[in-house]
């Protein structure tokens, strides 16, 4: 019996892995505001990835060394990093989009509207840069850039189309600021539309507590049902296997839908 149980979950495992759909079979449908990034960030990992080669092969120990510094680095920026909300995002731009249109310079607008709200910690080097004197779609696109955020990238984009065309700034600054707007409500709305498959998700999970409280109330402890017989610890842990791959397949098709990505 037990002997058969096991071919049946083999063979459940196998269909599913020849089952599961292959990256090919995906359409990805990427916005062109996040093309430049990803390739941007791919770039990076490839010159990251040459550069921890060729220290590997000139001195082994200094770039193990190097690398446990870098992991460390990356940890404090990751744990230390400001997070950007659209909400921010927009409050500044709606503001800014008023006092362009009301005839401030660029740099006087950027600080008037970060002077009167809260204060905005990932502003800091677009402000330096404007009370300098100098082109600020560069300082966004790098802000942008460390905080891999969408909506700033947009407000990058705007502000860069601007000083290169000579174009008014305003009209882009207000484009840019729907353009966010809009992105986040679809966020959202995909959010809402997922909620669902979510909660069925961990229903699902939780599912297994009810056969233990099942058993629990025929008089069977899990101990006698899941230890102390091979067919019982058989069925357990292909339970359990199972149980992690379908909630490892389900996080993965949400957080494809809620990427944009369309899955087939």
């Amino acid at each position: 019996m037990v002997t058969v149980t096991a071919v049946v979950v083999a063979s459940l495992l196998a269909a599913a892995l020849l089952l599961w759909p292959a990256r090919a079979r995906h359409e990805v449908a990427v916005g062109l505001t996040e093309l430049p990034r990803r390739r941007a960030e791919l770039e990076r990992r490839e010159a990251t990835t040459r550069s921890l080669r060729g220290a590997l092969a000139a001195d082994p120990v200094s770039a193990a060394g190097s690398g446990v510094r870098g992991v460390l680095a990356l940890l404090r920026q990751r744990l230390g990093r400001v997070r950007v909300t659209d909400d921010e995002v927009l409050r500044l731009l709606d503001g800014l989009a008023a006092a362009l249109s009301a005839g401030l310079p660029p740099a006087a607008a950027l600080r008037l509207v970060a002077d009167s709200g809260p204060a905005v910690p990932w502003l800091e080097p677009v402000l330096g840069a404007g009370e300098q004197g100098g082109l600020l779609g560069a300082s966004w696109k790098q802000v942008a850039a460390g905080h891999q955020s969408v909506a700033l990238e947009q407000v990058a984009s705007a502000w860069a189309l601007s000083e290169r065309s000579g174009a008014a700034l305003a009209p882009a600054v207000a484009m840019a600021a729907e353009t966010v707007r809009r992105q986040r409500e679809s966020r959202q709305t995909a959010q809402s539309a997922a909620s669902g498959a979510m909660a069925s998700m961990y229903m699902l999970s939780l599912l297994p507590l009810v056969g233990l409280a099942g058993a629990g109330a025929l008089g069977w402890s899990p101990q006698e049902l899941y230890l102390q017989q091979p067919l019982g610890l058989v069925s357990a842990l292909a339970g359990v296997a199972l149980l992690v791959v379908g909630w490892l397949a389900s996080r993965r098709l949400v957080a494809l839908a809620l990427r944009g990505e369309v899955i087939r």
